[in-house]
């Protein structure tokens, strides 16, 4: 009876031992393979999934916008996606036919996008971006008052309901505001932004808990003249706002164009090397 026991459990023995070998292989060989499929797939479908990146951008913003870039890469490893010389540009016969009151043309060197939800994206409908990088170009805006407003998301983004951006990093990136109607820039600078946990609404309503930013060389036109701010900081964290303005030259040629007390006869000039608002 003993030797009975002791071949059976010897048998028994190398039994679970071929079956944890035969998992570990199982186990191994099925990473293996899915480690496989994400190095291959974005390279063997690199050009479709590049022309449906597009096409969807297109679809979402309502055809007021192509999108064109080069160097494209996906990595599934680490669910990121980048390119070089990204390209946002405004179709502007489309954009002026059923566009909104704010166009923007967006130009970057090197942008990468990273942590795509694709379960909130196919299920609740809503796009969500865990960061945005954005190097080295530029956002021109383009407003028109005689547009109509903001669309919701649901008719101008196919079908999306909210959009989540955790993190957005925009270093040096020249902002220009143009004023289509008067044909006129009101604005230009050069920005560094950091947004945390901006979300817009299928109202099209932007919301974030906190921002901050850092503005230089800005320029406020008033016709041919323009009023200079050296550098501006703005900080915005859970309904605390600090702006903080370095090298400020108010003069009184300043306050003509900006219309302040119009018509009076006092001359002044008002300079700060450091000026901080709370």
């Amino acid at each position: 009876l003993r030797i009975d026991t002791f071949a059976w459990y010897f048998m028994m023995s190398k039994r679970l031992k071929k079956l944890k070998r035969f998992f570990l292989f199982s186990l191994l060989t099925t990473v293996l393979l899915i480690a496989a499929a994400m190095y291959a797939l974005p390279v063997l479908y690199k050009n479709q999934i590049e022309q449906k990146i597009k096409d969807k951008i297109s679809e979402m913003t309502g055809g007021n916008y192509k999108v064109v870039f080069n160097d494209f890469n996906l990595n599934l490893f680490t669910n990121t996606i980048s390119v070089t010389e990204f390209q946002l540009v405004m179709d502007t016969a489309v954009f002026k036919k059923n566009g909104n009151s704010m166009g923007v043309n967006v130009s970057a060197e090197n942008i990468s996008f990273s942590g795509v939800n694709f379960w909130k994206l196919f299920f609740n409908k809503t796009l969500q971006l865990n960061k945005i990088k954005m190097s080295n170009g530029f956002a021109k805006f383009n407003w028109n008052p005689d547009r109509k407003k903001q669309k919701n998301l649901v008719d101008k983004k196919g079908g999306l309901e909210h959009i989540i951006l955790k993190k957005i990093l925009l270093e040096n990136v020249s902002i220009d505001f143009y004023n289509e109607k008067k044909q006129t820039t009101i604005y230009s600078g050069n920005a560094d932004l950091r947004f945390s946990a901006l979300r817009i609404d299928k109202e099209g309503l932007p919301t974030a808990s906190s921002l901050h930013a850092r503005f230089s060389q800005s320029k406020f036109f008033f016709g041919d003249q323009f009023f200079s701010l050296d550098t501006t900081y703005f900080e915005y964290d859970h309904a605390a706002l600090n702006i903080r303005l370095v090298a400020l030259d108010f003069s009184d040629e300043t306050q003509r164009m900006l219309k302040i007390f119009p018509g009076s006869k006092v001359k002044y000039a008002f300079k700060a090397k450091e000026l901080l608002l709370v």
